[in-house]
């Protein structure tokens, strides 16, 4: 509630928030509308404007070359690009190059020259704004970045912003960010019951979560058991359609689109029995969808989808000086981090 008060921006009060966790921790935040540092983002907006033919062209070169490595460019880039917003009020409208000058098309087709909107990168920068381009050559600008710590989605940007970056005289040099999933006290207790970890979420559906703790279950032998008769059945059928091949080929044929049928029915009435046993078993599917739903949701990532607030609000602030702990920041592989509370 202090942090989201009246009055405030959602900018200004997502930064009082983040302050309020990560002060202690050396998180530095920066207003990009503090008018500290107006001349250097003035210049770096005059660059954008004055050579924009040449930034447009580089990124188009760079969008083929990414296509042609069977890559898919994160921004489509087309010929009106200015990497400018204009701002008014808590509004922002794309500017396009237009006819040799530059348009704000959702605001009544307001129009500026060249040298018109380089006036206006002098006089009042804070109107304008970088686009996801632009913006962290603007953030390289303003501080000297020895790396960029970026996830998968920006450092997929970055393939783009590196083919106009030296216009601006900086090479970004971005290092990857560690992945983690967090584990909870109650997730721990489930893997010890199930005898299952990360791993087994991983790719999986619930459903097919539920079929292999099934098998390992008792009716792990029934399971088996329509297993076998799926190899018996393809066994018996595949023996008799050879000696019924040179006798009566049409029969052979008849023979082995039945055994397809014969198939897709036993598999059929063994998913129904695991469907079932997992109804029975309200702990079992219950559990597995907990945990799909806290480690793979939505198959996909944890950190993908799960806010940390989530985290905090369940655990307390000292999951952060616990997670902060467990990070090997120089670690490539995806990390799991367990944490005590519950």
């Amino acid at each position: 509630h202090q942090c989201y008060a009246d009055g405030r921006s959602f900018s200004q009060a997502f930064g009082a928030w983040m302050a309020s966790l990560f002060s202690e921790h050396g998180l530095v935040l920066y207003d990009a509308f503090s008018a500290g540092l107006k001349e250097h983002i003035a210049d770096a907006y005059e660059l954008a404007v004055r050579k924009r033919e040449e930034i447009v062209h580089a990124l188009r070169q760079r969008s083929n070359q990414l296509q042609k490595a069977g890559l898919a460019p994160q921004v489509q880039v087309t010929d009106e690009e200015s990497l400018l917003f204009l701002f008014e009020g808590q509004r922002r409208f794309k500017l396009s190059s237009v006819d040799g000058g530059f348009q704000a098309k959702e605001k009544g087709a307001r129009e500026f020259s060249e040298e018109d909107l380089i006036a206006l990168c002098r006089r009042n920068p804070e109107a304008l704004g970088p686009n996801v381009l632009l913006r962290p050559i603007l953030q390289d600008l303003l501080f000297p970045t020895v790396a960029y710590v970026a996830g998968p989605a920006e450092t997929a940007y970055f393939a783009q912003i590196s083919a106009i970056a030296p216009l601006w005289q900086v090479t970004p040099t971005v290092f990857p960010r560690v992945g983690i999933t967090i584990i909870d006290a109650k997730v721990k207790r489930l893997f010890a019951k199930y005898q299952i970890g990360v791993r087994d979420l991983l790719g999986s559906t619930p459903e097919q979560t539920v079929h292999r703790l099934a098998e390992d279950s008792t009716a792990g032998d029934l399971i088996r058991k329509f297993e076998e008769l799926q190899a018996e059945v393809e066994r018996q059928t595949r023996q008799i359609g050879e000696e019924l091949l040179p006798l009566d080929p049409g029969i052979a044929q008849l023979l082995k689109n039945s055994e397809a049928k014969m198939l897709y029915q036993i598999r059929k009435v063994r998913d129904r029995f695991i469907r079932n046993y997992a109804l029975h078993s309200s702990d079992l599917a219950r559990h597995v969808n907990f945990l799909h739903h806290c480690l793979y949701p939505e198959q996909t990532l944890q950190e993908r989808v799960i806010n940390f607030n989530h985290f905090l609000i369940l655990q307390g602030p000292r999951v952060i000086d616990e997670i902060l702990q467990s990070i090997q920041p120089f670690c490539k592989e995806h990390q799991i981090l367990y944490v005590s509370a519950s």
